[in-house]
């Protein structure tokens, strides 16, 4: 999934919407990764933005480490 995304350019900041778009997510997980400090986001006025590669990058290393993307979200144990 995320391997596809990383051909694209994806260097400039996006909204919680774009970025939900892009990984194929809801945006209520986006934000909850976002306040558990699981993604990195910049904050200009009251909107979180995101840099793609960034928020990619972070992911792939924490699946690298063994930490699914689920684990620290509370989703698996409520989901499955």
């Amino acid at each position: 999934m995320l391997e596809n995304e990383q051909n694209q350019d994806h260097g400039h900041l996006v909204t919680p919407a774009e970025l939900s778009k892009i990984l194929g997510l809801p945006t209520w997980r986006i934000s909850r990764w976002r306040s558990r400090g699981l993604i990195p986001s910049v904050k200009m006025g009251r909107t979180n933005y995101y840099n793609v590669d960034h928020v990619i990058k972070t992911l792939n290393r924490r699946e690298k480490l063994g930490r699914s993307y689920f684990q620290d979200t509370g989703y698996a144990r409520n989901q499955f």
